[in-house]
């Protein structure tokens, strides 16, 4: 009976645990590293150094679809649709002669934390305006972005087998940040990059560009222990 119970608690112990991981999955995942400079209200303000990220861009009817088909491409990218960057230059330089092309060795790159989507003709905070909180705009294009782990650059990073993925070179950048919990669908998000805005304004701060989202749990986790942000990047401030 004892070694049954003992059993029985490995057992459920085990579960625990995988339980734990599977709902707390960011916190096995790297993330970029950043400083706090200062936090005002329910801003914090962040400076990020440099990174390297892989985007996609999706025309898509609804933010929804965006997210999934954006994180579909990304995803295949790291897992190994990819080609190494010294194969893909000798492949076009022998393209003339007509030989035939090495053998692909695909990479596997590590997932981070967290994926960020920015709109590229509306801004984040109309996305649920009107009627059109599923379906915000039939012509958004949603930019689906991974950071790729710090110590890859884009030279040593292979080379995406589905075009529609690039790889770019952010600079060093800081930005205001609203943090929250909960779902993320486009009403949500929508009104978070409104709230973010406005405490931007309130703080006086200039700003660059629109807000994007930044995601860092898996569809599967529970929305009460999930954590969403939108960002927007900060300006140099204006001379007294």
């Amino acid at each position: 009976m004892k070694q049954k119970s003992m059993v029985l608690l490995g057992v459920g112990t085990a579960l625990g645990a995988a339980l734990a991981r599977w709902q707390m999955a960011r916190f096995f995942a790297e993330q970029p590293e950043y400083e706090v400079e200062d936090r005002l209200g329910p801003l914090e303000i962040r400076h990020y150094d440099r990174v390297v990220r892989a985007e996609t861009t999706v025309e898509a009817q609804t933010w929804e679809d965006a997210l999934q088909e954006g994180f579909r491409r990304l995803a295949s990218y790291i897992f190994g649709a990819n080609r190494p960057r010294e194969l893909a230059l000798s492949e076009l330089e022998l393209q003339g002669d007509q030989a035939t092309p090495q053998p692909t060795r695909a990479q596997k790159i590590a997932m981070t934390a967290p994926v960020n989507v920015r709109t590229e003709r509306h801004t984040l905070s109309n996305l649920a305006s009107e009627h059109a909180a599923q379906a915000p705009h039939s012509d958004e294009k949603f930019t689906v972005t991974f950071t790729m782990p710090k110590e890859r650059s884009t030279g040593s990073l292979p080379v995406p087998e589905d075009t529609r993925v690039r790889l770019r070179s952010v600079p060093p950048r800081r930005v205001a940040v609203l943090r929250y919990s909960g779902r993320h669908d486009a009403r949500r998000v929508a009104e978070k990059a409104r709230q973010l805005l406005e405490a931007v304004d309130r703080a006086g701060l200039p700003t660059r560009g629109e807000p994007e989202f930044a995601g860092y749990d898996p569809p599967t986790t529970l929305p009460w222990l999930r954590r969403n942000e939108v960002w927007i990047e900060l300006g140099r401030p204006t001379a007294p």
